[in-house]
């Protein structure tokens, strides 16, 4: 299997960041290993990659305290987490048949790894049957320690703008940031999560 589906690599092509490995083939399994599943159960984050109702693709970020990504056997995951109602992916995560595409970053140690698979909602998160788990070097990636905020407790919510174009504000944002996060999917709707990363801008 190739490393990138078509429509990373049209990613890549549009950003004049065309990955010279592309061509060639990375371990993907169809399971979780061992080791795998113990990193992913000291993980306080998981970013998911889908397409909304209408097609669109998004990334969202879930977190939890460690031990909310469980691996009860080796070809599912489960996350003890949903996204926001009013999140782009809120609605699809809580319908049984989304293809989603994960990445789970520990940014201490620099280390990732990518899930792909077909989601199902639970009562208090997401159960996924895994397709691909993959291994990704930590190139590009940016060392830095996570720190877990308490919950907030009643506190003031930002409102959900929605838009065609960024605002200035996000341009900027996005100019200056050392790490992103991207939802892909291939022609046939499988989904998948990826991390950018580099120099600021």
């Amino acid at each position: 299997m190739a490393d990138y589906h078509d429509g990373e690599l049209a990613v890549q092509h549009r950003a004049g960041l065309r990955d010279p490995a592309a061509g060639s083939l990375r371990a993907i399994r169809d399971a979780v290993p061992d080791a795998a599943a113990v990193f992913l159960a000291r993980q306080p984050m998981i970013v998911i990659g889908a397409a909304d109702a209408s097609g669109r693709l998004w990334s969202t970020l879930l977190t939890g305290e460690p031990g909310f990504l469980g691996v009860p056997d080796p070809r599912t995951l489960t996350i003890g987490a949903l996204p926001a109602a009013d999140d782009p992916l809120g609605a699809v995560l809580r319908e049984a048949g989304t293809r989603i595409g994960m990445i789970a970053i520990e940014p201490a140690t620099r280390r990732r790894i990518r899930l792909n698979g077909t989601s199902s909602p639970e009562a208090d998160g997401v159960r996924i049957a895994l397709d691909q788990v993959i291994g990704n070097c930590p190139k590009y990636l940016q060392k830095r320690d996570h720190i877990l905020l308490p919950p907030d407790r009643g506190g003031r919510r930002t409102a959900v703008r929605r838009g065609a174009e960024l605002t200035t504000v996000q341009q900027l944002t996005l100019a200056t940031s050392d790490s992103f996060f991207i939802a892909t999917a291939s022609p046939d709707g499988d989904a998948d999560a990826s991390h950018r990363g580099g120099n600021p801008g």
